[in-house]
Protein backbone atom coordinates (compact mmCIF):
# COMPACT_ATOMS: atom_id res chain seq x y z
CA UNK A 1 0.00 0.00 0.00
CA UNK A 2 1.41 3.55 -0.83
CA UNK A 3 2.61 4.59 2.08
CA UNK A 4 1.98 8.60 1.37
CA UNK A 5 -1.38 7.81 1.09
CA UNK A 6 -1.52 5.91 5.02
CA UNK A 7 0.28 8.48 6.06
CA UNK A 8 -2.01 11.69 4.15
CA UNK A 9 -5.09 9.96 5.73
CA UNK A 10 -3.66 9.80 9.46
CA UNK A 11 -2.69 12.91 9.35
CA UNK A 12 -5.50 14.07 8.25
CA UNK A 13 -8.96 12.75 9.67
CA UNK A 14 -7.39 12.25 12.86
CA UNK A 15 -6.89 15.94 13.68
CA UNK A 16 -10.58 17.30 12.90
CA UNK A 17 -11.70 19.23 15.74
CA UNK A 18 -14.55 19.57 18.28
CA UNK A 19 -15.78 22.90 19.43
CA UNK A 20 -18.44 24.28 21.94
CA UNK A 21 -20.38 26.46 20.47
CA UNK A 22 -23.55 28.45 22.36
CA UNK A 23 -26.15 29.74 19.19
CA UNK A 24 -29.67 30.93 19.75
CA UNK A 25 -30.18 29.54 23.14
CA UNK A 26 -28.97 25.66 21.98
CA UNK A 27 -25.60 24.60 23.63
CA UNK A 28 -23.74 22.18 21.57
CA UNK A 29 -20.61 20.52 19.98
CA UNK A 30 -19.76 20.88 16.74
CA UNK A 31 -17.34 18.20 14.49
CA UNK A 32 -15.48 19.88 12.37
CA UNK A 33 -14.88 18.30 9.39
CA UNK A 34 -14.75 21.22 7.22
CA UNK A 35 -10.94 21.37 8.91
CA UNK A 36 -9.81 18.02 7.67
CA UNK A 37 -8.26 18.98 4.13
CA UNK A 38 -8.87 22.58 2.44
CA UNK A 39 -9.96 20.77 -0.70
CA UNK A 40 -11.00 16.99 0.05
CA UNK A 41 -13.35 18.93 2.49
CA UNK A 42 -15.60 17.36 5.10
CA UNK A 43 -17.14 14.18 4.21
CA UNK A 44 -15.91 14.11 0.94
CA UNK A 45 -12.36 12.30 2.14
CA UNK A 46 -14.60 9.48 4.22
CA UNK A 47 -16.35 8.41 1.45
CA UNK A 48 -13.74 8.48 -0.89
CA UNK A 49 -10.80 6.94 1.16
CA UNK A 50 -11.79 3.06 0.38
CA UNK A 51 -11.94 3.77 -3.72
CA UNK A 52 -8.51 5.76 -3.61
CA UNK A 53 -6.90 2.46 -1.56
CA UNK A 54 -8.63 -0.03 -3.83
CA UNK A 55 -7.66 2.00 -7.23
CA UNK A 56 -3.63 2.49 -5.65
CA UNK A 57 -3.64 -1.06 -4.52
CA UNK A 58 -4.49 -2.52 -8.55
CA UNK A 59 -3.22 0.06 -9.96
CA UNK A 60 -6.92 1.66 -11.77
CA UNK A 61 -7.94 4.99 -13.04
CA UNK A 62 -10.87 6.28 -11.08
CA UNK A 63 -14.18 7.69 -12.98
CA UNK A 64 -16.84 9.45 -11.38
CA UNK A 65 -20.17 11.49 -12.20
CA UNK A 66 -20.78 15.21 -10.80
CA UNK A 67 -22.68 18.33 -11.83
CA UNK A 68 -21.25 21.56 -12.55
CA UNK A 69 -20.30 23.11 -9.29
CA UNK A 70 -20.10 19.15 -7.64
CA UNK A 71 -17.85 19.33 -4.58
CA UNK A 72 -17.31 15.91 -5.08
CA UNK A 73 -15.46 16.16 -8.60
CA UNK A 74 -13.17 19.01 -6.88
CA UNK A 75 -12.47 16.20 -3.90
CA UNK A 76 -11.93 13.16 -6.97
CA UNK A 77 -9.70 15.30 -8.77
CA UNK A 78 -7.46 16.74 -6.11
CA UNK A 79 -7.09 13.25 -4.23
CA UNK A 80 -6.07 11.96 -8.00
CA UNK A 81 -3.99 14.34 -8.57
CA UNK A 82 -2.22 13.97 -5.54
CA UNK A 83 -1.83 10.39 -5.37
CA UNK A 84 -0.99 10.09 -9.34
CA UNK A 85 -4.40 8.54 -10.08
CA UNK A 86 -5.59 8.68 -13.65
CA UNK A 87 -8.87 10.30 -12.96
CA UNK A 88 -12.03 10.93 -15.37
CA UNK A 89 -15.73 12.34 -14.81
CA UNK A 90 -19.04 12.28 -16.28
CA UNK A 91 -20.87 15.84 -15.60
CA UNK A 92 -24.47 16.48 -15.77
CA UNK A 93 -25.60 18.96 -18.39
CA UNK A 94 -24.38 20.57 -21.66
CA UNK A 95 -23.07 23.63 -19.76
CA UNK A 96 -20.11 25.81 -20.41
CA UNK A 97 -17.16 25.54 -18.06
CA UNK A 98 -17.40 26.69 -14.42
CA UNK A 99 -14.60 27.77 -11.71
CA UNK A 100 -14.54 23.99 -10.08
CA UNK A 101 -14.94 22.37 -13.67
CA UNK A 102 -11.58 24.35 -14.39
CA UNK A 103 -10.07 23.42 -10.93
CA UNK A 104 -10.88 19.28 -12.30
CA UNK A 105 -9.34 19.97 -15.57
CA UNK A 106 -6.66 21.77 -14.30
CA UNK A 107 -5.98 19.44 -11.85
CA UNK A 108 -5.62 16.43 -14.76
CA UNK A 109 -9.27 15.21 -14.33
CA UNK A 110 -11.01 14.16 -18.30
CA UNK A 111 -14.68 15.80 -18.22
CA UNK A 112 -17.25 14.30 -20.22
CA UNK A 113 -20.49 16.06 -20.76
CA UNK A 114 -23.57 14.68 -21.02
CA UNK A 115 -27.41 15.59 -21.35
CA UNK A 116 -29.39 15.28 -18.18
CA UNK A 117 -31.32 12.16 -19.06
CA UNK A 118 -28.29 10.22 -20.14
CA UNK A 119 -26.32 11.75 -16.71
CA UNK A 120 -29.63 9.78 -14.79
CA UNK A 121 -29.30 6.67 -16.13
CA UNK A 122 -25.44 6.79 -15.44
CA UNK A 123 -24.79 8.19 -12.08
CA UNK A 124 -25.07 5.27 -9.88
CA UNK A 125 -23.47 3.00 -12.37
CA UNK A 126 -21.72 -0.07 -10.54
CA UNK A 127 -18.20 -1.62 -11.34
CA UNK A 128 -16.68 -0.39 -15.11
CA UNK A 129 -16.67 -2.37 -18.16
CA UNK A 130 -13.31 -1.47 -18.44
CA UNK A 131 -10.55 -3.10 -16.06
CA UNK A 132 -8.39 -0.62 -15.31
CA UNK A 133 -11.06 1.98 -14.49
CA UNK A 134 -12.92 1.90 -11.00
CA UNK A 135 -16.22 3.73 -10.51
CA UNK A 136 -17.40 5.88 -7.91
CA UNK A 137 -21.11 7.03 -8.56
CA UNK A 138 -22.09 10.47 -7.80
CA UNK A 139 -21.17 11.66 -4.25
CA UNK A 140 -19.05 8.58 -3.14
CA UNK A 141 -22.54 7.14 -3.34
CA UNK A 142 -23.42 3.35 -2.21
CA UNK A 143 -22.00 0.91 0.12
CA UNK A 144 -18.10 1.33 0.04
CA UNK A 145 -18.81 5.02 0.58
CA UNK A 146 -20.87 4.41 3.24
CA UNK A 147 -18.36 1.68 4.82
CA UNK A 148 -15.37 4.21 4.44
CA UNK A 149 -17.88 7.08 6.88
CA UNK A 150 -18.36 4.50 9.11
CA UNK A 151 -14.96 2.69 9.63
CA UNK A 152 -13.30 6.40 9.25
CA UNK A 153 -15.99 7.76 12.30
CA UNK A 154 -14.91 4.50 14.65
CA UNK A 155 -15.32 5.62 18.17
CA UNK A 156 -15.37 9.32 17.94
CA UNK A 157 -19.38 9.23 18.73
CA UNK A 158 -19.46 7.44 22.17
CA UNK A 159 -20.33 10.52 24.13
CA UNK A 160 -23.54 11.73 22.29
CA UNK A 161 -26.93 11.29 22.17
CA UNK A 162 -27.95 12.81 19.10
CA UNK A 163 -26.53 13.90 15.55
CA UNK A 164 -27.17 16.02 12.91
CA UNK A 165 -25.57 16.74 9.71
CA UNK A 166 -27.17 17.31 5.80
CA UNK A 167 -27.94 14.84 3.23
CA UNK A 168 -27.05 14.31 -0.45
CA UNK A 169 -26.96 10.98 -1.63
CA UNK A 170 -27.39 9.90 2.00
CA UNK A 171 -24.12 7.90 2.01
CA UNK A 172 -22.44 10.06 5.09
CA UNK A 173 -25.41 9.63 7.11
CA UNK A 174 -25.73 6.05 6.52
CA UNK A 175 -22.37 5.37 7.78
CA UNK A 176 -22.37 8.18 10.97
CA UNK A 177 -26.16 6.00 11.54
CA UNK A 178 -24.17 2.38 11.13
CA UNK A 179 -20.93 4.21 13.28
CA UNK A 180 -23.00 5.26 16.57
CA UNK A 181 -25.70 2.13 16.69
CA UNK A 182 -26.88 3.92 20.27
CA UNK A 183 -27.22 7.13 19.16
CA UNK A 184 -30.17 9.15 17.42
CA UNK A 185 -28.56 10.11 14.19
CA UNK A 186 -30.73 12.94 11.83
CA UNK A 187 -30.44 13.35 8.73
CA UNK A 188 -31.29 16.79 7.04
CA UNK A 189 -32.68 16.49 2.88
CA UNK A 190 -30.89 19.45 1.42
CA UNK A 191 -32.81 18.56 -1.96
CA UNK A 192 -36.26 19.22 -2.55
CA UNK A 193 -37.20 15.30 -1.57
CA UNK A 194 -38.33 13.47 2.34
CA UNK A 195 -35.90 11.48 3.85
CA UNK A 196 -37.62 8.00 3.37
CA UNK A 197 -37.49 9.15 -0.46
CA UNK A 198 -33.57 9.28 0.08
CA UNK A 199 -33.55 5.92 1.68
CA UNK A 200 -36.10 4.19 -0.83
CA UNK A 201 -34.29 5.49 -3.82
CA UNK A 202 -30.61 3.96 -1.76
CA UNK A 203 -31.95 1.12 -1.16
CA UNK A 204 -33.41 0.52 -4.74
CA UNK A 205 -29.72 0.77 -5.52
CA UNK A 206 -27.76 -1.01 -2.61
CA UNK A 207 -28.27 -3.81 -0.44
CA UNK A 208 -26.81 -2.43 2.68
CA UNK A 209 -28.05 -2.74 6.44
CA UNK A 210 -31.08 0.02 7.26
CA UNK A 211 -29.76 1.53 10.49
CA UNK A 212 -32.97 2.00 13.36
CA UNK A 213 -31.73 4.89 14.69
CA UNK A 214 -31.26 6.92 11.76
CA UNK A 215 -34.03 9.74 11.53
CA UNK A 216 -35.15 13.04 9.43
CA UNK A 217 -35.51 16.43 9.21
CA UNK A 218 -37.92 17.23 6.26
CA UNK A 219 -38.98 20.04 5.00
CA UNK A 220 -35.53 22.31 5.17
CA UNK A 221 -34.00 22.21 1.73
CA UNK A 222 -35.09 25.95 1.16
CA UNK A 223 -36.30 25.12 -2.31
CA UNK A 224 -34.69 22.50 -3.41
CA UNK A 225 -30.50 21.64 -4.11
CA UNK A 226 -28.56 24.62 -4.46
CA UNK A 227 -31.56 26.76 -3.60
CA UNK A 228 -31.61 29.61 -0.95
CA UNK A 229 -33.35 32.28 1.00
CA UNK A 230 -32.18 36.00 2.29
CA UNK A 231 -33.67 34.17 5.56
CA UNK A 232 -30.84 31.34 5.45
CA UNK A 233 -28.10 33.85 4.55
CA UNK A 234 -29.37 35.89 7.57
CA UNK A 235 -29.18 32.43 9.45
CA UNK A 236 -25.27 31.86 8.19
CA UNK A 237 -24.26 35.13 8.63
CA UNK A 238 -25.26 35.26 12.44
CA UNK A 239 -23.79 31.96 12.84
CA UNK A 240 -20.73 33.24 11.44
CA UNK A 241 -21.07 36.41 13.86
CA UNK A 242 -21.66 34.53 16.59
CA UNK A 243 -19.44 31.71 16.42
CA UNK A 244 -16.49 32.43 13.50
CA UNK A 245 -17.44 29.30 11.21
CA UNK A 246 -18.34 29.32 8.23
CA UNK A 247 -21.35 27.70 6.30
CA UNK A 248 -22.02 26.92 2.89
CA UNK A 249 -25.63 27.72 1.40
CA UNK A 250 -26.11 24.34 -0.24
CA UNK A 251 -25.78 21.79 2.88
CA UNK A 252 -24.52 22.67 5.96
CA UNK A 253 -26.66 26.62 6.47
CA UNK A 254 -29.66 24.37 6.21
CA UNK A 255 -28.44 21.11 8.67
CA UNK A 256 -27.55 24.03 11.21
CA UNK A 257 -31.02 25.72 10.60
CA UNK A 258 -33.06 22.32 10.42
CA UNK A 259 -30.99 21.09 13.88
CA UNK A 260 -31.58 24.62 15.83
CA UNK A 261 -35.14 25.38 15.40
CA UNK A 262 -36.27 21.25 14.80
CA UNK A 263 -34.53 20.30 17.46
CA UNK A 264 -36.56 19.92 21.00
CA UNK A 265 -35.11 17.22 22.76
CA UNK A 266 -34.16 18.44 26.40
CA UNK A 267 -31.56 20.13 27.21
CA UNK A 268 -29.64 17.32 29.10
CA UNK A 269 -29.34 15.59 25.77
CA UNK A 270 -25.83 15.84 24.57
CA UNK A 271 -25.79 17.02 20.72
CA UNK A 272 -24.04 17.17 17.63
CA UNK A 273 -23.69 18.96 14.53
CA UNK A 274 -21.46 17.84 12.06
CA UNK A 275 -20.07 20.61 10.03
CA UNK A 276 -19.25 18.04 6.36
CA UNK A 277 -17.82 20.82 4.53
CA UNK A 278 -18.79 21.93 1.27
CA UNK A 279 -17.75 25.54 1.26
CA UNK A 280 -16.23 25.92 -2.67
CA UNK A 281 -19.58 25.13 -3.32
CA UNK A 282 -20.27 28.77 -2.55
CA UNK A 283 -18.25 29.38 -5.30
CA UNK A 284 -21.48 29.41 -7.50
CA UNK A 285 -23.84 30.93 -4.67
CA UNK A 286 -21.61 34.08 -4.56
CA UNK A 287 -22.71 35.43 -7.75
CA UNK A 288 -26.22 34.97 -6.83
CA UNK A 289 -25.76 37.08 -3.57
CA UNK A 290 -24.10 39.69 -5.56
CA UNK A 291 -26.82 39.70 -8.25
CA UNK A 292 -29.57 40.08 -5.28
CA UNK A 293 -27.85 42.84 -3.91
CA UNK A 294 -27.59 40.94 -0.26
CA UNK A 295 -24.63 40.69 2.14
CA UNK A 296 -22.26 37.87 3.10
CA UNK A 297 -20.84 38.39 6.55
CA UNK A 298 -17.82 36.41 5.80
CA UNK A 299 -17.35 36.94 2.30
CA UNK A 300 -13.72 38.30 3.17
CA UNK A 301 -12.32 35.17 4.61
CA UNK A 302 -14.36 32.89 2.44
CA UNK A 303 -12.83 34.45 -0.65
CA UNK A 304 -9.64 33.66 1.01
CA UNK A 305 -10.09 30.51 1.79
CA UNK A 306 -11.31 29.38 -1.89
CA UNK A 307 -8.55 31.73 -3.01
CA UNK A 308 -5.76 29.75 -1.50
CA UNK A 309 -7.03 26.50 -1.60
CA UNK A 310 -8.80 26.34 -5.20
CA UNK A 311 -6.46 26.14 -8.21
CA UNK A 312 -8.86 27.31 -10.84
CA UNK A 313 -9.61 30.82 -8.82
CA UNK A 314 -6.01 31.62 -8.03
CA UNK A 315 -2.57 29.83 -8.73
CA UNK A 316 -0.80 28.22 -11.52
CA UNK A 317 -1.62 25.14 -13.02
CA UNK A 318 -0.02 21.95 -11.42
CA UNK A 319 3.25 20.44 -12.92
Amino acid sequence: MNAFFENFLRSSWLKTEIQDVEFQGKHFKVLRDDLIHPVISGNKLRKLWLYLREALKNNKGIETFGGPFSNHLIATAFAAYTFKIPCRAYVRGLCQNTPSLEMCQRLGMQLQKMSSDAYRRSKNLGQSSNINWLTVPEGGKGPIGVEGVRLSYKNTFEKYDEIWLAAGTLTTALGVALAAPHTRVVAVPVLKVNGIELLSDFMSLYCIKVPENLAFADDYHFGGYAKWTAELLEFANEFYLESGIMTDLVYTAKSLYAFIHHSNSPSGVRKLWIHTGGLQGMIGILPQIKKKKLHLAYETPLVAHLSATHLAINGPKPE
